[in-house]
């Protein structure tokens, strides 16, 4: 089973339709934050913030986290 990851929504729609032909594995961990983050944001409680609201999608996220773990260490998914 191939991996792939994938970071723009631009590439992600050929990355994920190539992945599919391929029969190959395709993880997007994106959470949405409850307001909108400058990329230059410098504000500590604004970043407090974001990194929790990560912390929890991922915690919600936490089957898919651990196939690709599997994948990662094992190679494939059994």
């Amino acid at each position: 089973m191939k991996l792939g990851a994938v970071i723009s929504l631009g590439c992600g729609k050929t990355l994920s339709s190539s992945l599919l032909f391929q029969k190959g594995a395709f993880f997007r961990f994106t959470p949405i934050f409850k307001k909108e983050v400058a990329l230059d944001e410098s504000n500590n409680a604004t970043l407090i913030n974001m990194i929790w609201e990560t912390k929890v999608y991922m915690r919600k996220q936490i089957n898919y986290v651990d196939i690709l773990r599997k994948l990662i260490l094992y190679g494939d998914y059994p």
